[in-house]
């Protein structure tokens, strides 16, 4: 299928050999901030908040991508703090289980094309974080059949630094065998840490994500 965007310029194609290439717009659909291959337009995702709007329930991305502001792991938009351009998301820690402070953010649904299942997706964060973390991963769910599922972790690994932030990377090549593009997963970003807090720590552990 192909997509078009208002302006006209071509988003989804397929080739003569049934490859897929996508372009995504932004700046007011004028410059592209994303182009890939072999997979579709709803599958890729790159997200930088420097767009992102400040909704009364949600956090709207350029992508389209929400993130839900009355969600216990909500942390929010931060200024002057960011790997590149002025804009980083603030992971939330003040959910504690076990000692544990834990985050989470959701992903966009990733559907279960054939690509996907054959080849995996890459998910890649730049990460400033002031505490070590005891865990960052990426949960999922694997889909054993249509209609059964299998909890699955992946842990991030780092592949680059470049001052104070961390390039993490998590391959998810585990996608079980079922093949359906109608069918999707949401890919979550976990994080943990598990240390002393002083009297007044408003934030026990800041992590930002660009």
């Amino acid at each position: 299928k192909q997509f078009v965007s208002p302006s006209g310029i071509t988003l989804q194609e397929k080739n003569a050999l049934d490859i897929y290439s996508v372009s995504k717009m932004g700046y007011n659909n004028a410059v592209p901030y994303l182009v890939a291959a072999n997979t579709i337009y709803a599958n890729v995702m790159f997200e930088g908040f420097e767009s992102a709007s400040d909704g009364l329930d949600y956090l709207y991305m350029e992508d389209g991508y929400t993130i839900e502001k009355a969600s216990d792991y909500y942390g929010g938009l931060v200024s002057d703090i960011a790997h590149s351009g002025n804009k980083s998301y603030r992971m939330n820690f003040s959910l504690v289980i076990a000692d544990i402070y834990n985050s989470k953010l959701d992903l966009q649904p990733v559907y279960l094309t054939e690509q996907v299942i054959n080849e995996g997706i890459s998910v890649k964060m730049w990460i400033k974080n002031n505490k070590d973390l005891s865990n960052v991963s990426v949960k999922y769910n694997k889909y054993v059949s249509t209609l059964v599922v299998m909890p699955m972790t992946v842990a991030f690994n780092t592949i680059a630094r470049t001052g104070e932030w961390t390039l993490y990377e998590a391959k998810i090549i585990d996608m079980g065998t079922t093949v359906d593009a109608e069918t999707s997963f949401v890919p979550s970003i976990y994080m943990e840490w598990s240390g002393i807090t002083s009297p007044g720590d408003v934030y026990p552990v800041e992590v930002y994500i660009d």
